[in-house]
């Protein structure tokens, strides 16, 4: 079976996601040695899009505002994360990660998704790879407490099981109202971590033994700031909070990253791709 990477990128006044998804292929490339896919609303010139296999040019729709910078009051921009769950229509791969630009590829530990076997699976744990949050309130949601997965890194196959799943995502993004009432979380906001949380849910017939990708989401969050030192190898410098605040900086070294400070990480994408 063809495997491969599908990039889902609508750009929006704050960020460039299709300069972090171009970034992203050569790194998947060079790491998957896999073939990788752009789905977006527009590629503006000069951007290069020739990595890619194929450049998928689709309607965009905004799944609400959202702030970029948890310290800057004027980062809010729209967010275009609208149609994640037509990814299973949309590949042209027969197996496929769908992965958000923001996910830095810095190793080849997710071709091990390729040979696992499973259908469908995404992140149900997640950890602060600076070891200051635990993110406990990222591993639920509503006032329900419902449990929830990360829709970040998601790999599936062609199959029935799929199929459901992305159907039922589909469902839950086109009701988003009446599922925000039923689970109890703001509608403001559309997220596809609650809408594939849903979709798991109800095709599992809420089992708790779903199945998830076996490893935690390596998380840096909003507050921290990257330097890249080589190919693979980036200096993160936070704040450690405690009796006083102490300036910490962490190498990651050939370590996957999902990197929650997206305007940082453009910065380096912009200056190397």
């Amino acid at each position: 079976m063809n495997k491969g990477v599908l990039y889902i990128a609508f750009n929006n006044n704050k960020v460039n996601y299709i300069a972090q998804a171009v970034w992203n292929a050569h790194r998947v490339r060079r790491h998957l040695g896999v073939g990788c896919s752009l789905v977006t609303d527009n590629v503006s010139r000069p951007t290069d899009t020739s990595m890619f296999d194929n450049v998928f040019i689709v309607e965009s729709s905004s799944g609400g505002t959202r702030k970029y910078d948890h310290m800057n009051a004027d980062s809010s921009a729209e967010w275009k994360n609208i149609g994640r769950c037509n990814a299973y229509d949309l590949t042209p791969y027969d197996q496929t990660l769908v992965i958000d630009t923001d996910y830095m590829v810095n190793s080849n530990q997710l071709a091990v998704l390729f040979d696992l076997d499973y259908d469908f699976l995404c992140h149900r744990e997640v950890l602060d790879v600076t070891n200051r949050r635990n993110f406990a309130r990222d591993t639920r949601f509503g006032d329900v407490e419902f449990p929830m997965w990360w829709a970040t890194v998601t790999y599936f196959r062609k199959s029935d099981l799929a199929n459901q799943i992305f159907s039922v995502w589909k469902m839950v993004q086109d009701n988003w109202y009446h599922y925000s009432r039923l689970y109890k979380f703001s509608q403001d906001l559309f997220r596809n971590d609650y809408a594939v949380s849903i979709a798991l849910a109800t095709v599992y017939g809420h089992q708790l033994n779903i199945p998830s990708i076996p490893w935690p989401l390596f998380t840096a969050f909003y507050d921290v700031y990257m330097n890249q030192i080589n190919d693979d190898c980036f200096k993160l410098n936070y704040v450690r909070i405690g009796e006083k605040q102490l300036h910490q900086n962490l190498i990651l070294d050939n370590c996957d990253l999902h990197v929650m400070n997206k305007p940082d990480l453009e910065k380096i994408c912009v200056n190397t791709v």
